[in-house]
């Protein structure tokens, strides 16, 4: 499987994992979607133009964060937020 990311997106002291998922026929869209403790259904995580390129603890929260590159900077997304945050001090292009 590809796109598969392990990560802890609910906070809680379980993994989760989450995979790329099709939400949309436009192919600059990318969706993502997570089950909790990687046992439960599928969730929506994330709807980004974005591409995701590690997940980690880049805001010191105990839940994971998605970092996205979008050509020119990379991103946070705290917990799969619909929201990015600049996580780049300067223009990487």
């Amino acid at each position: 499987m590809t796109n598969l990311f392990v990560g802890n997106f609910d906070g809680d002291p379980v993994d989760d994992i989450a995979v790329h998922s099709l939400f949309s026929d436009d192919p600059d869209i990318k969706g993502y979607s997570y089950s909790p403790d990687a046992t439960h259904d599928w969730q929506p995580l994330l709807i980004t133009q974005a591409s995701v390129a590690v997940v980690g603890r880049f805001t010191g929260q105990p839940a994971d964060d998605m970092l996205a590159w979008d050509g020119r900077k990379l991103d946070v997304s705290h917990r799969g937020a619909p929201s990015f945050v600049n996580h780049s001090t300067q223009d990487m292009h």
